[in-house]
């Protein structure tokens, strides 16, 4: 103990800022000591402090920080009467930045909050620069966020948040360097916007549909016409095709059990962070200081003396899915340990459990604005499972906890640089860069993302049906296409059975019989007879000529009109249905 406390008398430091004590603090500190070795051994339990891998003592010595530098892991000694420690979590830290309400470039109010996750690099730092290292580093993320967001428009704020982020982070990390702060990663959480304004971005993603979906109608429209026209050329070369059509068109009506035939007439129309702790683990017990392995052998000594009363306190189990990481004197010993059971010893031991099983998450629904400024809510499902329980424990303060934050924040991200289509049609590929972005984010806490699956994307009923009219749109224009491109190919392929029947004026009338003999075939209540194609050309045709022609064509046109129904009486009259 003496010779500890020599050492501890003439520590000297390596910083040339920092002065030698006065000649009445080294006669205090002289005191000190002597008053500690007097009421030795009570006063051993007072000179000790542990500390656990992921923190460090700051130890002010008479108001001096004692070495300059930073204490732990483990046991080591300090003169309680004139020593005050401060200690500091090394672990990475985060927490959310307050919406603020900013007026971005173009005059429009936007409510944008964020995530920041920070660690402790300087513990010296830390204390001695700064009154609140924490507090300091949220006002400033606060303040910082305002002045970034504040020069973008709301169109690079919902696009950009990626690069926006990295900014943050750039700024911050130079700021707070001082501090002996690090800031490894900020995220922008939400970008919201009044409802007012969310109407009329929605609005104007649902106009662009909506004259998409008309446009495409158009182009359908229009391609159906032209093959239509296409058509008509064709089967216009021999006035015998158009009159072949008009019998199949009667053939395919007679073929139907229908009451009425009628006649038909042509119309138109229509993307690590990386780890720290890894260079820090334990060290070997060789590497101890030397009151340390005094303490572990004074405490088995103590185990020892009370067994078997304190073989209660020396037996872990932990079971198959578990695993222990275990702190002597504040150090990591071993990496981990389980299962089964296990010893420590309760006076300087601490077993941290770990559930080594799959953990599954649901990501509660977050609103965002796609891409194509469309108001959409989504949800995800994650599937973690710790790998590494030292990392777990050493590396990050609560990793279920910052999994999550950081699922949402990720979901955010990438769901807000994709359009609304990439969502609906793309999800499988969107799962697979949220898992491997989210992997790099968790990797150095010891876990490991087996799987991520969106859920659900759910969109406002005005939306569906715009993208219901839009579906509707495509398939009725494909319907027209693929009917009026069949016409073509008919038309086509009637013309030349019309020029192989033009070469014999009886096959087209033959043509002719048949199509009557089917329809007299079928069980139909009314049979009206149809006129020939040459009648109903004549009676067209007789409209198009001067007023003087016209009276003589009409008088023709009614007596031939009489002449059929006369005809066409008789011919019912004969076959029993008058």
């Amino acid at each position: 103990i003496s010779l500890i406390m020599v050492n501890n008398l003439n520590t000297k430091t390596n910083n040339l800022n920092v002065t030698r004590p006065g000649v009445l603090s080294e006669i205090v500190i002289i005191l000190a000591h002597l008053l500690i070795i007097i009421t030795f051994p009570l006063s051993l339990w007072f000179c000790f402090k542990s500390v656990n891998e992921y923190e460090r003592v700051i130890v002010f010595r008479l108001g001096r920080i004692l070495d300059n530098s930073e204490k732990g892991p483990g046991l080591f000694f300090i003169n309680p009467l004139i020593d005050t420690c401060n200690l500091i979590d090394l672990r990475v830290l985060s927490f959310i930045v307050p919406q603020q309400e900013i007026l971005s470039r173009d005059s429009v109010t936007v409510s944008v909050d964020a995530v920041v996750y920070f660690r402790v690099n300087n513990a010296v730092k830390a204390i001695n620069n700064i009154e609140d290292y924490k507090y300091s580093t949220q006002l400033l993320a606060q303040t910082v966020l305002r002045n970034i967001t504040g020069t973008k428009t709301l169109s690079e704020l919902l696009s950009y948040k990626e690069n926006i982020s990295q900014q943050l982070q750039v700024i911050l990390d130079d700021t707070t360097e001082n501090w002996g702060i690090q800031v490894q990663r900020v995220e922008l959480k939400d970008v919201c916007i009044p409802k007012s304004l969310q109407r009329a971005m929605a609005a104007e993603g649902e106009a662009t549909r909506e004259a998409k979906a008309r446009i495409i109608a158009a182009d359908g429209e229009k391609e159906a016409s032209k093959a239509l026209k296409e058509a008509a050329d064709i089967i216009s070369e021999n006035k015998n095709a158009i009159q072949l059509r008009y019998l199949q068109t009667l053939s395919h009506i007679g073929q139907e059990n229908t009451t009425t035939i009628v006649f038909p007439f042509p119309v138109e129309f229509l993307s690590n962070m990386k780890g720290y702790f890894e260079e820090r683990r334990s060290v070997e017990v060789s590497q101890q200081p030397i009151y340390t392995k005094i303490i572990i052998f004074l405490s088995f000594i103590l185990l020892i003396i009370t067994f078997p009363i304190s073989i209660f306190g020396c037996i872990k189990i932990i079971n198959e899915y578990e695993r222990g990481v275990l702190l002597r004197l504040g150090r990591i010993c071993h990496n981990e340990i389980g299962p089964g059971v296990v010893f420590i010893n309760p006076f300087i031991d601490k077993c941290i459990i770990i559930d080594l099983r799959m953990v599954t998450f649901t990501i509660p629904s977050q609103e965002i604005l796609s891409k194509d400024s469309v108001s959409i809510n989504i949800d995800a499902v994650v599937y973690f499972q710790v790998a590494n329980p030292v990392k777990a424990i050493n590396n990050v303060k609560n990793y279920k906890e910052s999994t999550i934050l950081l699922s949402q924040t990720i979901l955010k991200n990438i769901s807000g640089t994709k359009n609304l289509l990439e969502l609906l049609q793309f999800k499988e590929n969107i799962s697979y860069n949220f898992q491997n972005i989210l992997t790099n984010g968790t990797k150095n806490w010891g876990i490991k993302i087996y799987k991520v699956e969106l859920k659900d994307i759910f969109i406002s009923d005005e939306m569906q049906n715009i993208m219901a009219s839009e579906g509707k749109a495509i398939r009725i224009a494909n319907a027209k296409i693929i009917i009026n491109n069949g016409e073509k190919e008919a038309s086509e392929r009637l013309k030349e059975a019309a020029d192989m029947m033009s070469k014999n004026s009886t096959t087209m009338y033959l043509k002719y019989l048949q199509t009557l003999n089917n329809i007299g075939r079928k069980d139909s209540q009314i049979i009206i007879f149809p006129f020939s194609i040459e009648l109903i050309t004549y009676l067209f045709q007789s409209f198009n000529k001067t007023k003087s022609d016209k009276n003589k064509e009409i008088s023709k046109c009614c007596y031939t009109v009489s002449l059929f129904i006369s005809l066409t009486v008789t011919g019912m009259k004969i076959s029993g249905f008058l």
